[in-house]
């Protein structure tokens, strides 16, 4: 999910309710309290919970769009491992 960080917990009781697995971007709440709040809830309910950062204001992430894609080439979407600082 993607959506407004006070607004995650709501959405999680929701999903669990319904029996849905969650992939939610970080952070899971703004406070240490929020977050356990939300990991009792997903464990308790036995669905899978996964959570993700969005790279899209990285610096370097935002370079590879810049590169020149090879001539004829399919455009594609960059990935970067975080492990490494690629430019």
């Amino acid at each position: 999910m993607t959506i407004y960080t006070l607004s995650i917990f709501i959405y999680c009781q929701a999903c669990t309710k319904a029996g849905k697995h969650i992939f939610c971007e970080k952070p899971i709440s703004l406070s240490l309290e929020g977050t356990v709040n939300v990991i009792k809830l997903v464990r308790d309910s036995g669905v899978k919970f996964m959570t993700a950062f969005n790279r899209r204001y990285d610096s370097n992430f935002a370079r590879m769009h810049q590169v020149k894609k090879p001539e004829g080439g399919e455009s594609t979407s960059p990935m970067i491992d975080p492990a490494i600082n690629l430019l």
